[in-house]
């Protein structure tokens, strides 16, 4: 009896020895990265147990804004990475799972597991609230078009895209047995492009593809790229600030697929790269920056078609779960997830 008890404890201790070494190591980073040399790196956060999955700069530059799944908005004055703001997502705490603030910045939107809460910036309150159907699932993408007047959202099954001028309307892309998973606003507002699974049962397989939209009136365009997959992947996709290339990058072998939009959609890539498809890629505003989330996350240089930086020589090592750029191009927000290295 004495020799049970004395192992059961024995069991206890060293299980909460390891719980808690866990909790120390494993945890999540959000860091400025200044890719052009000019500054350290800055840690503006370190969370255990909390994903960070939105980042934003502020139009300007002189904000960066960050969602948590506890429900938390962090906001940080870039300059001298002090956080000057604290707000509450919705009265539950509800995750937040994607944000950006529109392009004049004097708004931010926000999403998750509820509604979309649009913030004033300058007066800090809400002024505007989305809703959005109880039935609907957790609200993975969120973007503002160029010009400010729509806002599009994509979850597993469903893409909104809200039209926010006086005039208002929704506009709804539903499909049952697809999973979207990338969306991207080309920057003349009139084209959305679209990463998705579609299941065929019969076949036990997946058509995998990116899709063109109207943005104006929710109607298909064409298929840019298509291929059938054993499992289900994810892609994140991305246009150029010129609107002259969509980048896509499913995951797997595939690399980096790079359509020429002005050349019929020609596709060039960057293979042998073996990434994560459903994390977060981004340019910079000059459009000769990639940057990939897939870990640990890297910046491409794609007219040469090579790394130019790579995070793999600090404390984390791990994917990036979001990813901002600043205006300038100079700075790239990173938020990781993983140990730290001891």
């Amino acid at each position: 009896m004495i020799r049970k008890a004395l192992l059961i404890a024995a069991v206890f201790i060293i299980g909460a020895y390891l719980l808690a070494q866990w909790g120390l190591r494993n945890s999540q980073e959000i860091e400025m990265t200044n890719i052009a040399g000019k500054g350290k790196n800055r840690i503006l956060l370190t969370e255990k147990h909390n994903n960070i999955r939105g980042l934003s700069f502020s139009p300007d530059g002189r904000l960066l804004a960050a969602g948590s799944e506890s429900g938390r908005i962090y906001m940080w004055q870039v300059l001298s990475g002090n956080r000057f703001a604290f707000k509450r997502y919705l009265n539950y705490g509800n995750a937040v799972t994607a944000l950006c603030f529109s392009p004049d910045g004097k708004q931010l939107a926000v999403v998750g597991m509820g509604d979309v809460i649009i913030w004033d910036t300058a007066a800090d309150k809400r002024i505007r609230v989305l809703k959005l159907s109880p039935t609907m699932n957790l609200w993975w993408k969120l973007a503002y078009s160029s010009d400010g007047r729509r806002l599009v959202l994509a979850s597993r099954n469903d893409i909104l895209i809200y039209d926010l001028t006086g005039n208002g309307g929704l506009l709804e892309i539903h499909e049952e047995e697809h999973r979207f998973s990338g969306i991207a606003v080309s920057p003349d507002n009139k084209t959305l492009a679209v990463y998705y699974c579609k299941h065929n049962r019969a076949l036990n397989n997946q058509d995998t593809m990116i899709n063109l939209y109207n943005i104006r009136n929710g109607r298909y365009i064409r298929t840019v790229w298509k291929r059938k997959a054993s499992i289900t992947t994810m892609a994140s996709v991305a246009f150029s600030p010129d609107g002259s290339k969509l980048v896509a990058v499913p995951g797997g072998e595939d690399g980096i697929l790079i359509f020429e939009v002005n050349k019929g959609w020609s596709l060039t890539s960057i293979p042998d790269m073996d990434f994560s498809g459903w994390l977060p890629i981004l340019f910079n505003s000059k459009g000769t920056l990639l940057a990939v989330g897939s870990g640990p996350f890297s910046i491409w240089n794609l007219p040469e078609g090579k790394i130019v930086y790579r995070n793999d020589k600090g404390r984390f090592k791990s994917e990036a779960l979001a990813l901002a750029f600043s205006p300038d191009g100079e700075t790239v927000g990173v938020s990781q997830f993983g140990f730290y290295e001891r």
